[in-house]
């Protein structure tokens, strides 16, 4: 039998997966390596928090794919994988020197006990879902599986809380698992070994890539659960081995649901249920949408949904919302006042039929202050008539925090944080290009004389503090004026008035800044020369 691609490749990795399985056992067996406490609980955490994402994603997944196609065998994936993820997560906060939870310790015995129910859920499910009928069920199971799922996970823990301390031993520190513990491990594998051995029989029937990709998952399960049976302590590099199978399992288990339950499938119900056809379109535009603010409006502009992430943003829960029309509660303008109906770009999407990107608009918080927002609004269209708008929405706040930053940097010298050259050429043009030529104004150009002088006999330390030091005076000086440091110790100032107000004002800078700074031990004397250049008259005059 000629074997494709896709069936090589599995096999590649489940004999890969077996060969390196038994050269850890051959290597470990007997003297597996002791992790450090701190180290091992690192990667332990790690291990198990992999798992618990997987295991989740797989309950969220098929969770939605019942909304397309309402077999059992979807639901019966999300109770069982829910189930799996809830114990796996008590088994890491109940681990050796994790905080526990509300009601139940941290012990080695405890996290023990979690990871057999764990286990035990998913070989149990396993040999269900491979025996039962697969069968189409009324789309109102769906709440029935979540509330029995949840009912049993509340009764378990409560159980449990109560019999903690009762329960029998499962692992004793430096001699490894009880005779209990490794009875538990030995029906789980042999439940999962029988899993095997359907799948083995139903791949030779009907030769399915997904069987085959099945058949690596529970191997790789039953993998894990055989050397759970081997080691010494908790801590040691078999516990660790078997925590890198499960995760394995689980992720071979994830590629069996898409394969099976999501791709095929999903794709032909998009072309073949024509019905269902506007609604998948909404679906797609609201999931799509997830980790950004969502909410959707009617034609009337009420609400009619809002995600978590909305709800945050905008401070309102979901019941103040619905139902309500949310034009004059959340949509305000540049001026503090609610945005007219008229320019609020979501009606407008609406009213054109097209889909509406805005850069920058603002919203109002439940408790009255603005925020700044990107968005998009794209209509809802059925049979050409519009029923609302789909608004997807992000606070830019920090943005605009991380551009204003950037471009004080791009505006502004490090050292002294006065305006650089860029922006002083920037306004000098804007000033001479505004002037009615009816007012006056001066540009003063200030060199520090002999600076390199400085820099070469004190240092450039000492340079760079008389450069802070001289626009610390310029500031204080001339507060009211434009002030710029142009290049290493050239700064220049856009100052208003008249040719005597200027001259006298450059007179007083130049008795200013002729002086001496004292820096650290040393005794640092200033001097300057200065150019002044009168508009619109443009005469020149320098002084020293």
């Amino acid at each position: 039998m000629k074997l494709i691609r896709n069936e090589k490749k599995n096999l590649l990795i489940l004999s890969g997966g077996i060969i390196f399985y038994l050269i850890i056992l051959i290597l470990l067996k007997e003297n597996p390596i002791l992790f450090n406490y701190t180290d091992f609980l690192f990667m332990h955490i790690v291990l198990e928090l992999a798992s618990i994402i997987i295991s989740a994603s797989i309950a969220i997944q098929s969770w939605i794919v019942f909304s397309y196609k309402q077999y059992q065998d979807r639901l019966l994936y999300f109770s069982g994988f829910t189930l799996i993820a809830v114990f796996d997560l008590f088994h890491l906060l109940t681990y050796n020197g994790m905080p526990g939870s509300m009601v139940i310790d941290s012990s080695a015995n405890n996290a023990t006990w979690f990871w057999i129910l764990a286990r035990f859920t998913q070989a149990i499910f396993m040999v269900y879902i491979l025996h039962a009928k697969v069968k189409t069920v009324s789309f109102a199971k769906k709440r029935v599986y979540f509330l029995n799922t949840l009912l049993t996970i509340i009764v378990i823990l409560i159980t449990f809380s109560y019999l903690q301390n009762k329960l029998p031993v499962l692992v004793i520190e430096g001699q490894g698992t009880t005779t209990l513990k490794n009875f538990f491990e030995y029906v789980i594998s042999f439940l999962l070994f029988i899993s095997i051995i359907k799948l083995a029989i139903m791949y030779k029937q009907f030769r399915k890539s997904v069987t085959l990709h099945f058949i690596v998952s529970v191997t790789f399960l039953l993998l894990s659960e055989l050397i759970f049976t081997l080691y010494k302590s908790v801590y040691d590099s078999l516990n660790l081995v078997g925590h890198v199978y499960k995760i394995l399992g689980f992720l071979f288990f994830m590629r069996v649901l898409y394969l099976s339950t999501v791709k095929d499938p999903f794709e032909k119900l998009i072309y073949i249920q024509k019905q269902l056809e506007m609604n998948e379109k909404r679906l797609t535009t609201i999931t799509a949408s997830l980790g950004e603010g969502v909410f959707v409006v009617n034609q009337h502009r009420q609400l009619t949904f809002i995600n978590r992430e909305g709800e945050r943003l905008l401070g309102y829960q979901s019941h103040e919302l619905l139902g309500k029309e949310i034009h004059s509660l959340i949509h305000g303008s540049k001026s503090g006042d609610i945005l007219h109906v008229s320019e609020c770009p979501i009606c407008k999407s609406m009213e054109s039929k097209e889909t509406i990107r805005i850069d920058e608009d603002i919203f109002i918080h439940k408790s009255g202050r603005t925020f700044p927002v990107s968005y998009v609004a794209t209509p809802l269209i059925e049979n050409n008539t519009v029923l609302g708008s789909v608004v997807v929405f992000q606070d830019i706040s920090k943005q605009q925090e991380y551009l204003s930053c950037i471009k004080h940097q791009a505006y502004h010298h490090i050292l002294t944080d006065l305006p650089n050259r860029l922006y002083f050429l920037e306004k000098l043009n804007e000033k001479i290009n505004k002037n009615d030529f009816n007012s006056e104004f001066a540009l003063i150009l200030l060199d520090i004389d002999d600076f390199k002088n400085i820099n070469d006999s004190y240092g450039h330390k000492i340079g760079d503090i008389v450069l802070i030091e001289v626009a610390r005076k310029l500031r204080s000086l001339y507060h009211h004026a434009f002030i710029a440091h142009m290049s290493s110790d050239e700064f220049a100032i856009l100052m208003g008035g008249n040719k005597d107000e200027i001259k006298e004002q450059a007179e007083n800078l130049i008795h200013h800044l002729h002086t001496s700074i004292p820096i650290e031990h040393n005794e640092v004397f200033l001097s300057i020369s200065i150019g002044i250049c009168f508009f619109p008259m443009m005469e020149l005059i320098v002084k020293n």
